[in-house]
């Protein structure tokens, strides 16, 4: 084998090694999933106009079920919020204080559509008789009850 065949073998070698770890990179980074909270889409200098997944906490009092499949509620940070409306199937998990990341379309800065809910669970497993663990009082929500 001589230097220039080794070489070419050795170029295509890096090359496809490359373009293999380009390819890899770009689908991970397509699969990740990150999300805005309603304070950084509040700092945003414009609204995105491809869909964004934004998180935070349902805010006590603000669900507003207007029928079996839509119902509007409020996400919060606790220093902003934003309105979000849903049309679909209603997760049995979704309820006030629960953490959620809602999927869709921004119409404002403080209101979105969404087409998908991702609701989060606590994830140790209890059964029903045992009694629940005290919750954080995450942004005072348990002062704001009347």
């Amino acid at each position: 084998m001589t230097k220039t065949s080794r070489g070419i073998y050795l170029f295509i070698l890096i090359s496809s090694l490359s373009f293999g770890l380009y390819v890899v990179i770009k689908e991970l980074n397509s699969n990740i999933t990150f999300f805005y909270t309603p304070t950084e889409i509040a700092r945003l200098s414009s609204i995105p106009n491809d869909s964004v997944k934004i998180g935070g906490l349902v805010k006590p009092g603000s669900i507003n079920k207007k029928n079996a499949k839509t119902l509007s509620f409020i996400i919060t940070d606790c220093s902003e919020e934003i309105t979000v409306t849903y049309k679909g199937n209603i997760s049995p998990l979704f309820r006030e204080e629960q953490g959620i990341v809602a999927l869709g379309t921004l119409t404002s800065k403080s209101s979105m559509d969404a087409i998908n809910l991702l609701t989060k669970h606590d994830e140790s497993y209890r059964p029903k008789t045992s009694p629940t663990p005290d919750k954080k009082n995450f942004c005072n929500f348990q002062n704001t009850k009347k």
